[in-house]
């Protein structure tokens, strides 16, 4: 036992952590003096140590109550009266760990025992609780515990070097939290040596730090997206669950079509890859699939008019496209209308174009007339002129394009 400490009672029960412990006498101080120092006295949710040999085991108080062996609900003469000789303080502990030569852990290897006896909290105590084995040296002060007043301290090393979360409901404090945290590591001794070696990054989405004080006598750098941006390595941004997060993709459908569009892409050396997009329009055509001809067209009419003022001649031909009777296309030329029979190839000789002269078909190649290796060489070049961003969207814009002309094809065989 430590010079001057009391005993105030014994362990009368124990069920797993918990234990009912039978308290020598009913005093209800808040605290008391223990060798001209105040200690907190035995209170719910106070923390208190049950002595077994060399450990002291940790608990908190979880409930009291008192009982009058004489005068019991049980007795035809209860009066609802205790009996200052008879009545017996009852109060229920749990165990939180144990103090080992100073030092505390959180361990379920030591549970209270029957005939444990129940001791206050010394300030030496409270300290190794609250510590944990944490070097003052070594460590932040972040504030202060409510019941105890004891300072709440940190490991810098073990702490800042690892993954963290904090979870609370709106209001709660969680943004004043990680203020805190890393004001008082900027303010610490070792915040200078910590700003020197590393980089501290906030994504703010609701602008609670955006004043340059906010970490006090610290450099701020805001990055507000309009007049400062921060640059990203592409192997950063182009990373599939970065991709995913951003595009706030569902799991069972965008995340696969994510995912395949961005290997394909990587495949196509982070290019729009324009001849197999126009192998694309070729099937559609020889399927005389006018409504995926029509997203085809959308998609390319939107990449080449994008920040240029010149109209698309190249397209004037395309534009033109639409259904004719039954299985085919027709389309406008100068030299009249032609047709694009379904499952013919457009390499080939295949369609048929009025002379306006004669009044007759004749044979044509509607691949030439379409302009198509025009259009593929125009895309080619406008590709190569966007950054990797852009260049990414386009692919994925043509990519749900062939996504819809396989499901096409698989449904109508």
């Amino acid at each position: 036992m430590k010079l001057g400490e009391k005993e105030l009672g014994v362990v009368v029960s124990v069920d797993s952590d918990e234990a009912t412990v039978g308290m020598y006498n009913v005093t209800n101080g808040a605290s008391y003096f223990m060798d001209g120092e105040e200690v907190n006295g035995i209170k719910v949710g106070a923390y208190a140590i049950l002595k077994q040999g060399r450990n002291r085991i940790v608990v908190t108080v979880l409930s009291e109550k008192v009982r009058d062996q004489l005068n019991t609900i049980n007795s035809k003469e209860f009066d609802n009266r205790f009996h200052a000789q008879s009545i017996q303080r009852i109060v229920k502990v749990k165990s939180q760990g144990v103090i080992k030569e100073g030092h505390f852990s959180v361990t379920s290897s030591t549970v209270p025992m029957v005939g444990n006896v129940l001791v206050s909290a010394s300030s030496e105590d409270i300290a190794a609780i609250f510590s944990r084995g944490v070097e003052k040296e070594k460590s932040v002060t972040i504030g202060r515990s409510l019941m105890e007043n004891q300072p709440i301290r940190i490991p810098i090393n073990d702490f800042f070097a690892s993954h963290i979360g904090i979870f609370g409901n709106t209001g709660s404090g969680k943004s004043n939290t990680l203020h805190k945290l890393y004001l008082e590591l900027f303010n610490s001794p070792y915040g200078k040596a910590a700003l020197r070696e590393s980089s501290f990054a906030v994504i703010d989405f609701n602008g609670e730090y955006g004043s340059r004080k906010v970490f006090g006598k610290c450099q701020v750098n805001v990055f507000d997206g309009a007049e400062q941006k921060i640059l990203i390595d592409e192997n950063i941004f182009f990373n599939i669950n970065v991709l995913k997060i951003l595009a706030k993709a569902t799991e069972n459908t965008q995340s696969p079509f994510l995912s395949r569009t961005l290997k394909q892409w990587e495949k196509y050396k982070k290019n729009i890859c324009s001849d197999m997009q126009i192998g694309l329009l070729k099937k559609c055509l020889q399927r005389c699939d006018i409504a995926l001809v029509e997203e085809w067209r959308s998609v390319a009419r939107d990449v080449l008019q994008e920040n240029s003022d010149d109209k698309i001649d190249c397209m004037n031909v395309l534009e033109t496209v639409s259904l004719f009777k039954g299985d085919s296309l027709s389309y406008l030329t100068n030299d009249g209308t032609g047709f694009i029979n379904q499952g013919r190839s457009l390499d080939e000789k295949s369609s048929l174009k009025k002379n306006d002269n004669s009044g007759n078909y004749v044979s044509c190649i509607p691949s030439s007339d379409l302009k198509l290796e025009t259009i593929g060489q125009k895309l080619k070049e406008k590709g190569e002129s966007l950054d990797l961003f852009d260049s990414f969207l386009v692919f994925i814009k043509f990519q749900k394009y062939m996504m819809q002309c396989i499901r096409e094809c698989s449904l109508n065989g």
